[in-house]
């Protein structure tokens, strides 16, 4: 596999994988749009998050994602060699879903987010670009990187990343009327400082209102695997 360069201490990895096997997951998208789900999420008068997606599931895999997770593996196997110290995490693997998301011109992710979660059951992210899309890409905030959209390119980085919320105060309001602490789903709030200490948790309680300043760092966990329901939340966002 052909390497895309990232310095040592992005923590970023980044490979090829072939053409053919990103042609075979868009075909397979196109070819089950019953399964398309629209998302589209809008904070103030911004498109935040704007895309359709399909969830692809590890135990029922069709055989183009099949084919995908070999060569992830590989992938993997990589970051692993370059960052040998990722793999003294014990047990960690693929999630059940994986998403196949597709962004029409003018949509995207448009919010500064991180994908960690709850008690480091989320170590390591994975993307793949399955096209080429000038101008396109990902930026990583504090590595000062912005990826290229190239085809085949797959990514591996790390989850433990902040984001900030700019110039938006948020209310968040906790859905759930049953839940039970060992369920986690907690909201933690971080310091600015470089070491961004976890200066509040606030616990999932249902009917529990939290209003806040979104430039403070923070991160809504999701529910451990205890949890038999989902964890719902409903946040709204007011310009400053």
């Amino acid at each position: 596999m052909n390497e895309h360069n990232f310095s040592l201490e992005s923590l970023i990895g980044g490979w090829y994988i072939p053409e053919n096997i990103c042609d075979d997951l868009i075909n397979y998208f196109e070819d089950n749009k019953n399964r398309h789900v629209k998302t589209n999420t809008i904070i103030g008068k911004k498109d935040v998050v704007d895309d359709t997606r399909m969830t692809l599931d590890k135990y029922n895999k069709p055989k183009p994602f099949e084919n995908y997770l070999t060569h992830l593996d590989k992938c993997l196997k990589e970051y692993v060699k370059r960052y040998d110290f990722s793999n003294k995490v014990a047990n960690f693997f693929l999630s059940k879903h994986t998403n196949l998301q597709k962004y029409n011109p003018g949509q995207g992710y448009y919010k500064w987010h991180f994908e960690d979660n709850v008690i480091g059951k989320r170590h390591l992210v994975f993307m793949t670009y399955l096209n080429d899309v000038d101008n396109g890409g990902t930026e990583f905030k504090y590595q000062n990187i912005t990826t290229p959209a190239k085809k085949g390119l797959t990514l591996i980085w790390p989850t433990h990343w902040t984001h900030t919320h700019i110039n938006e105060n948020v209310f968040l309001y906790y859905v759930n009327m049953d839940w039970q602490d060992h369920w986690s789903g907690e909201t933690l709030f971080y310091d600015k400082n470089e070491n961004h200490d976890i200066i509040f948790g606030s616990r999932f309680v249902p009917g529990r209102i939290i209003w806040f300043d979104g430039e403070i760092p923070h991160t809504i966990r999701p529910q451990s695997r205890l949890g038999p329901k989902y964890r719902f939340s409903l946040s709204i966002f007011f310009e400053k």
